[in-house]
C-alpha cells in the first residue's frame, strides 16, 4: 500500500506507464483496479491521464499483519554482514585494528573507510584503506562505526567530488568531511547502527542525528562500541528508531472537481538516491521513517 506522500511520485509513474498505453480499455481497467486499493493514487493517475477518476466497486479491507512476513522480532546470523569502519591519520588507529580483527573473528566484512585510498599508518603498522569518502555509500554497509572525526579530506571540494557539496570551506570551518555527514545521515534514515569512539560523535553531530536516538551508540573504546552495534545487526534494522505508519481509505471515493487538473510534482524519494541529500538537514525534524518490510 503506498504511503500518502508518495501518491503523487507513484501517480506520476503510474501515469507515464499506463500513457503508453493504446488501448483505452485498458487504462480504464487499471483505473477500476486503482480505485479499489488506493482512491488517492488513482485520483493522481487519472489527471495525468485525463481521464475521470471511477468510483470504488469493491471495498478492499485490511488483512491481520502476518509475523511471518514481518522483520520485528527476529533476528538472524551475522555471518556476511558488512560493517564500515570510518578513520583517519587523526584517530584510534590502533582501536580500529582492534575492532577490525574482531569483526573479522565474528564473520563479519570490515571495510576501513578514509578520506583518500592507500593505507593508514604506513610508517607503523599499515591499515589498508578498501573505501575513500569519495567511493563509500552507506547502501553498502549494515553498520557504520567512526573511531575518529572523520575530517575534510585533500579533495573535498564539489569540483572534485559532488557529495562533497560546492562550498569552499576551509579543514577550519568544517568539523567533519561532507560525505563523511552524508553517509552517517542516510545510515541512520535507513535504520541501521552507528557508534562512535574517540570523536567520532562529531560527524554524528554534524549529520544532524541525536546522540541519544535508539541504536546510536558513543563510547570510549571501539570494542565497547562495537559490541553494541553487533548485537544491534542481528535484528538487521534499529526498528525502535521508526514509528509504524498506517493509512485509512477513504470512506467516499475521490474524483477530480470539473475543471480542474492537479500538477504532478516530483517529490525526492528515500530509496537509495543517494545523491540528493542535504547531508546538513535536520535528520531529527525531518520525521523521515521507512515503513516496516521495505527497506534499502
Amino acid at each position: 500500500m503506498p504511503h500518502r506522500s508518495a501518491a503523487q511520485p507513484q501517480g506520476a509513474a503510474a501515469a507515464g506507464e499506463l500513457g503508453k498505453c493504446y488501448e483505452q480499455a485498458i487504462k480504464e481497467r487499471a483505473l477500476s483496479v486503482l480505485a479499489n486499493i488506493d482512491a488517492e493514487l488513482c485520483a493522481q493517475v487519472s489527471a495525468g491521464l485525463d481521464l475521470p477518476a471511477p468510483a470504488v466497486k469493491a471495498r478492499l479491507t485490511d488483512p491481520a499483519p502476518s509475523p511471518a512476513l514481518s522483520q520485528l522480532g527476529q533476528t538472524w546470523p551475522l555471518d556476511g554482514r558488512i560493517i564500515g569502519i570510518v578513520a583517519d591519520e587523526t584517530a584510534d588507529l590502533e582501536g580500529v585494528r582492534v575492532i577490525r580483527q574482531a569483526v573479522l573473528d565474528a564473520k563479519i566484512v570490515p571495510l576501513l573507510i578514509a578520506p583518500v585510498d592507500g593505507q593508514l599508518d604506513p610508517d607503523g603498522t599499515p591499515i589498508t584503506v578498501q573505501r575513500s569518502f569519495a567511493t563509500a555509500r552507506s547502501v553498502e554497509f549494515d553498520a557504520i562505526v567512526l573511531g575518529g572525526t572523520a575530517g575534510p579530506g585533500s579533495d573535498a571540494t564539489g569540483a572534485r567530488d559532488g557529495k562533497a557539496g560546492d562550498s569552499a570551506a576551509t579543514t577550519q570551518q568544517v568539523v567533519a568531511d561532507p560525505r563523511a555527514v552524508l553517509l552517517v545521515n542516510e545510515a541512520f534514515r535507513h535504520g541501521k547502527a552507528i557508534g562512535a569512539w574517540s570523536g567520532g560523535d562529531r560527524a554524528i553531530t554534524a549529520a544532524g542525528v541525536p546522540a541519544d536516538a535508539p541504536g546510536v551508540l558513543i563510547g570510549s573504546t571501539g570494542d565497547a562500541v562495537l559490541d553494541g552495534v553487533t548485537e544491534l545487526l542481528g535484528a538487521h534494522r534499529v526498528w525502535k528508531r521508526f514509528t509504524p505508519q498506517t493509512r485509512t481509505r477513504p470512506s467516499m471515493p475521490v474524483t477530480r472537481p470539473q475543471g480542474h487538473r492537479p500538477g504532478l510534482t516530483h517529490q525526492s524519494s528515500r530509496r537509495d538516491n543517494h545523491r540528493a541529500d542535504n547531508p546538513k538537514s535536520d535528520v531529527a525534524a525531518s520525521g523521515a521513517a521507512p515503513f516496516y518490510g521495505g527497506s534499502p
